[in-house]
């Protein structure tokens, strides 16, 4: 399975935004559940009382993913 692989090969102290995401999106699809519930809650993928990520190696300010659009 490529989450496996992602998570596998990937340095995951150094991930943030929506990788954790990514991979549980990506096992709920295959039908594990309990990987992609473990992904979520993974100690590295938490979160202060304001919002700041609080694990691994992390950007030092808010993650707001956009897209940008003419006007």
């Amino acid at each position: 399975m490529t989450a496996e692989k992602v998570w596998g090969s990937w340095n995951i102290s150094n991930c943030w935004g929506w990788d954790f995401p990514m991979l549980a999106m990506s096992a709920a699809r295959n039908n594990e559940t309990s990987k992609a519930i473990e992904w979520l809650l993974h100690p590295l993928f938490q979160f202060d009382d304001v919002g700041m990520p609080t694990g691994g190696v992390r950007v030092p300010t808010h993650y707001f993913p956009v897209r940008l659009v003419a006007v």
